[in-house]
């Protein structure tokens, strides 16, 4: 496992199996690559007998010692969310599906546990006519009337986008929240910090890319046949 501060407020996390090496870290068309991400500053480590902590301030990634369960704390050492207690990651190697499938990777899950009340926003534009994800599920692909972004925003002040390019699967039920990728080279999210959803959005838009204004001339209405 990796923990890379990419900015103030972001921090990447990414894992593989431990047989297969470290993470690499790998950008892709997710991202921007004319902006200067990385921006790491400096951050405080912190260990105890039983836990891990790293912090820039306005984010706090928090190891569990003995079961490697990662945990986050926003800047007053609130929690924000934290994996699930037992089965939250799994990466399992990907069997070829014939002879022209020549793609490595995993199949990828990651399992959260979240605060009861707390909304989640995101994850693109889709028709179930739902704006709250939580009590959910959602597959994610592109289709003609489907646009799928891998981004959740919380109203607790925290954002996660999953960075994989893969077919994914969004759960939230009673027993968590998970995110499950049909195949990637290894798991690879950002957390980005708040405390509120403009600072999230902000973060994000650092991230993958701000979005320019259009001409005038473009907000007119335009006739769909």
């Amino acid at each position: 496992m990796r923990a890379v501060w990419e900015g103030p407020g972001i921090l990447r996390v990414a894992a593989r199996p431990a047989s297969d090496g470290a993470p690499v870290l790998t950008d892709g068309p997710m991202l921007d690559p004319l902006h200067e991400r990385r921006r790491p500053g400096t951050f405080t480590l912190i260990e105890k007998d039983d836990e891990l902590a790293m912090s820039e301030g306005s984010l706090t990634l928090v190891v569990d010692l003995a079961t490697g369960r990662l945990s986050y704390r926003g800047p007053s050492g609130d929690p924000l969310f934290s994996e699930l207690e037992a089965d939250a990651v799994r990466l399992e190697r990907r069997t070829p599906a014939g002879a022209t499938d020549s793609a490595p990777g995993y199949r990828a899950r990651l399992g959260l546990r979240l605060t009861d009340g707390e909304a989640l926003y995101g994850l693109g534009r889709h028709e179930e006519g739902r704006l709250d994800r939580r009590g959910t599920t959602q597959c994610l692909y592109q289709h003609n009337l489907k646009v799928s972004v891998p981004f959740l925003a919380s109203t607790r002040g925290w954002g996660l986008l999953w960075h994989g390019y893969s077919a994914t699967t969004f759960q939230d039920d009673a027993t968590g929240c998970r995110l499950r990728a049909a195949c990637v080279p290894e798991l690879d999210y950002f957390v980005l910090a708040g405390p509120g959803l403009h600072d999230v959005v902000r973060r994000f838009r650092r991230l993958t890319g701000a979005a320019p204004m259009p001409p005038r001339w473009a907000f007119v209405l335009h006739p769909v046949h």
